[in-house]
């Protein structure tokens, strides 16, 4: 019989996210919403030939648009097949078997999956009840024998985001014990704020991920990136897939970087969105919580069957997320992604029908 890693075989994992996601509104994992301008496809269209399919595509003209897009050296950058591919590369380069790792908890799950495939022990950073978590109890948690920290910014799921100036506290900290901390950036767009990428200078030990399935709408053509320092770099780019990117990805990155009116246009809308889902809630006395991302979350009143709810709402053709198990302010209500305008006033209207 043949034996697996025992950290393997006790883990859970889905197989396949798309089986039973038949609702013709998909808003249960954050995707670009709105349809691409015609325009974009018919560009994408004209980019992909015989020999785009049976060749191993060359990553350099992305690398090269990505550096110029972000004010950065190419050797600063690790193209990889979606964050979740960035994390696992970051882990097989930086830990071994019996390391400490720590994150915030609730945050995106892949960070345990991957702490547990590669026999780490996880310290969980909780927050409170209300989503209070202050830069100071992170501290406490950022010693020596941390091997990397993981903190996803704006997280998922609880939405909230930590100011740039919060994260060079907790960065200078991590230099001072060793610690490797990955900043995950997935929301970054629609958070309203600059990010990590300007502390790469002054912190070493830092490494951001981010990705081109959220505010950039590629969530089907599985892209990211890792920037950090070169040394970083050149140490991530041993464990990584060699050649797990394919074309389509490329040119559909390369076109949206050329015109990326396109993406400031698209999280515009969907803050748009959010307003006004915010203020049809405040008017029909819905518990409205917001966040720093590209989704948000409305409390399913005490009255009604939260079953009941999805329910009435998958018939509207919506695929929403039901929350619960975090043991935060979130347990009880629905998460869903937020759309632009005109669709976000259909998903109010359809909410309200269900909370009647």
């Amino acid at each position: 019989m043949v034996t697996l890693r025992r950290s393997i075989s006790n883990l859970e994992r889905l197989r396949d996210i798309g089986a039973e996601r038949t609702e013709k509104i998909l808003l249960d994992k954050n995707e670009r919403i709105a349809a691409f301008p015609d325009e974009f496809i018919e560009s994408l269209r004209c980019l992909i030939d015989s020999e785009s399919i049976t060749k191993y595509p060359d990553q350099t003209e992305l690398y090269q648009a990505l550096s110029k897009f972000l004010e950065l050296e190419a050797d600063q950058l690790l193209l990889v097949n979606g964050s979740d591919s960035g994390i696992k590369t970051i882990f097989e380069a930086s830990v071994q078997p019996g390391d400490n790792i720590c994150h915030l908890e609730p945050t995106y799950a892949m960070a345990g999956v991957y702490a547990n495939m590669f026999d780490c022990h996880s310290r969980q950073i909780k927050f409170d009840y209300s989503l209070q978590l202050t830069v100071e109890e992170i501290l406490s948690y950022i010693e020596p024998d941390i091997k990397l920290a993981y903190l996803a910014n704006p997280n998922q799921p609880t939405g909230t985001c930590f100011r740039t100036s919060e994260l060079e506290v907790i960065l200078g900290k991590a230099v001072e014990t060793g610690t490797l901390v990955i900043v995950d950036e997935a929301y970054i767009e629609f958070s309203e704020t600059k990010g990590a990428l300007s502390l790469l200078a002054q912190f070493p030990n830092v490494c951001v991920l981010r990705t081109f399935s959220k505010a950039w709408g590629m969530a089907g053509l599985r892209l990211g990136y890792i920037v950090a320092n070169p040394a970083l770099i050149a140490q991530f780019a041993k464990t990584r897939s060699l050649l797990d990117i394919n074309s389509i990805a490329l040119n559909a990155a390369k076109l949206l970087i050329d015109k990326n009116s396109i993406v400031q246009d698209y999280v515009a809308e969907v803050l748009e969105g959010k307003k006004l889902i915010k203020e049809f809630c405040r008017k029909n006395e819905i518990e409205f919580l917001n966040t720093k991302t590209n989704f948000a979350f409305i409390r399913i009143p005490e009255r009604k069957n939260p079953k009941s709810v999805v329910r009435k709402l998958t018939e509207d053709g919506f695929r929403v997320k039901r929350v619960k198990g975090t043991s935060t302010v979130l347990d009880g209500c629905i998460r869903f992604t937020i759309s632009p305008v005109t669709q976000a006033q259909i998903f109010a209207n359809s909410v309200l029908k269900a909370f009647q």
